[in-house]
């Protein structure tokens, strides 16, 4: 026979959308420039947000940046709102209290290249420019008017040509909301089954409705989002848990889909649709589990499932 579980946990982070354009400025014949408005318009936080939490992000390929599959960035700087040079450290403050701006390059955080004295860094992977929550200012509502805050100098590999890159905040809004959703712990308890009535890999058995419940969100937010995350191992089949350690059975694993039979997203923010940011509320995000075989025999036992669910707010 075979027994009985999921575990749901709840973790919180915060992400936001932006928008992106991009202009030309003049400048000499052999020097060319790009202004990039990285994040722009309107977002909503909680207080609360933890310093470091990744608000929005947006990436940038070589061949915007340099026009080649591969740049050697010669010249890095972060600017604060004053025009002053951040010499350490890879954020940056913004007008938007609480946000701050950095940089990845190569996936690491980038801090000041001097072009007279530091060697150029070569990169042909995306760049990565973040609005985090500032490690030392509050969350505060607040306006900002669109302002350079990263220069971003590169020289193509081929001929030696220099490229002005500035990344700038656009105009924006910044609300600060009192408050956040919530997600109580929760276990699930799939009927009992025996093996017989799994007919190979890939069928299904025991299946259980459930809902995955959003209490208490806060009126104000943009959106209110969430996403999956599995527990315990990779996943090797859409929607479907790895076992957790303390499961006894084997060849059987556990399913999780929404009630129109299609397998769970892992890893992707999908929005609460139901909320109301004029009155905010509770919310139920209907699933169901379910036994699936994974492998050709089955083994009798406990079958033990677990997810955590992150909140994200714009």
């Amino acid at each position: 026979m075979i027994g009985k579980g999921l575990i749901q946990r709840c973790t919180q982070m915060v992400r936001a959308t932006a928008f992106i354009a991009l202009g030309l400025t003049m400048m000499p014949a052999d020097v060319a420039a790009a202004h990039f408005v990285a994040f722009s318009g309107s977002y909503a936080l909680p207080g609360s947000l933890a310093k470091g939490t990744v608000v929005a992000r947006r990436f940038y390929t070589p061949e915007q940046l340099c026009g080649e599959a591969q740049c050697r960035l010669f010249q890095f700087k972060l600017i604060t709102m004053g025009a002053v040079d951040i010499t350490s450290g890879t954020t940056v403050s913004t007008r938007l209290s609480g946000l701050s701006m950095q940089v990845f390059v190569n996936g690491k955080p980038q801090t000041l290249i001097d072009k007279w004295k530091d060697a150029p860094i070569e990169f042909s992977t995306l760049v990565e420019v973040q609005l985090v929550k500032d490690p030392y200012v509050e969350i505060s509502s607040s306006t900002a008017k669109e302002l350079t805050h990263v220069w971003f100098f590169t020289k193509t590999m081929k001929d030696n040509t220099e490229i002005v890159n500035y990344f700038r905040l656009g105009d924006s809004t910044l609300t600060k909301i009192e408050g956040t959703c919530s997600v109580p712990n929760q276990t699930v308890e799939l009927p009992s089954t025996f093996g017989r009535k799994l007919g190979g890999i890939g069928s299904t058995a025991g299946v259980r409705d459930f809902n995955i419940k959003i209490n208490g969100c806060p009126k104000g937010y943009n959106r209110v989002g969430y996403t999956l995350e599995p527990m315990g191992g990779v996943v090797d089949t859409p929607g479907v848990l790895p076992l957790a350690t303390d499961s006894t059975a084997k060849g059987v694993k556990i399913r999780l889909t929404g009630r129109d039979g299609l397998a769970a997203k892992f890893g992707t923010s999908i929005k609460v649709d139901d909320y109301d940011k004029a009155t905010g509320g509770s919310y139920m995000i209907p699933m169901q589990a379910s036994y699936i075989q994974t492998d050709a025999a089955v083994t009798p036992g406990t079958v033990k499932g677990a997810i955590s669910l992150r909140l994200d707010y714009q």
